[in-house]
């Protein structure tokens, strides 16, 4: 089972938006490569010559070599192009690190949200059973003809229903922060229909019409659903 590091790193891996921002990065650092090329120093060298049609005629020969050569310090236009770039560039990383900061926010907060409700869960259901045994035990008293209150009978029923809707609101909730945690992550799969392909409820969907469940299906953990891929360069 992966741990949170890990999870993490598969949502760096698979957020789209966090490619963006990455692509953005390097368009900029680009930028500021073209930008130093165009701030290199020049050397130009100029020839001319003049030669007339008769070879004994000097004085229609003439000849001329020129020599020009540009400092950076005198590409004031392509300096201030070049200083652009880098802050550009420098403006760019910051917003990939304040993008990828964030999703690891998100991330680690929806990463502890599931696990407390799954500790919820498990609390919900030893709940229901320790309300259904005092009902039990209540019904028995009833039907063995000993005295008992007829409230005591009302509140055991009134306390498996409260716990029964108690585990199905923490259900709820827990399949939220489930479809929370996987958005985050960014391996949300979405088939043709707009359904979201969850290995769990494609399983449950085909189950026969009808069918009977023996017990109830205990919530999918997110590790087991997806093997952590390789560590990034």
């Amino acid at each position: 089972v992966p741990d949170i590091e890990n999870v993490i790193a598969i949502g760096l891996e698979n957020r789209h938006d966090l490619m963006n921002v990455r692509a953005q990065v390097m368009d900029a650092r680009r930028r500021v490569e073209i930008a130093a090329n165009a701030l290199e120093a020049g050397l130009d060298i100029t020839i001319r010559g003049n030669q007339g049609l008769n070879p004994d005629a000097q004085s229609n020969t003439a000849h001329s070599a020129g020599v020009q050569f540009t400092t950076p310090l005198d590409q004031v236009l392509e300096r201030n192009v070049y200083r652009q770039a880098l802050v550009n560039y420098q403006r760019a990383r910051r917003t990939y690190m304040e993008a990828e900061d964030r999703i690891k926010q998100s991330i680690r907060a929806s990463w502890r949200q599931i696990q407390v409700q799954e500790y919820r869960l498990e609390i919900d259901r030893t709940t229901v059973r320790n309300a259904a045994l005092q009902y039990d035990s209540a019904s028995l008293q009833a039907a063995g003809g000993q005295q008992t209150n007829a409230l005591s009978l009302v509140n055991a029923l009134d306390s498996v229903l409260q716990a029964q809707n108690s585990l199905v609101a923490d259900w709820v909730t827990y399949e939220t922060n489930r479809l929370n945690i996987f958005r985050d992550m960014g391996i949300m799969e979405i088939d043709p229909r707009g359904v979201w392909t969850d290995p769990f409820y494609l399983q449950m969907d085909n189950l026969p019409v009808g069918g009977n469940v023996s017990s109830p299906a205990s919530p999918p953990d997110v590790c087991l659903l997806y093997t952590s891929p390789s560590p990034r360069d």
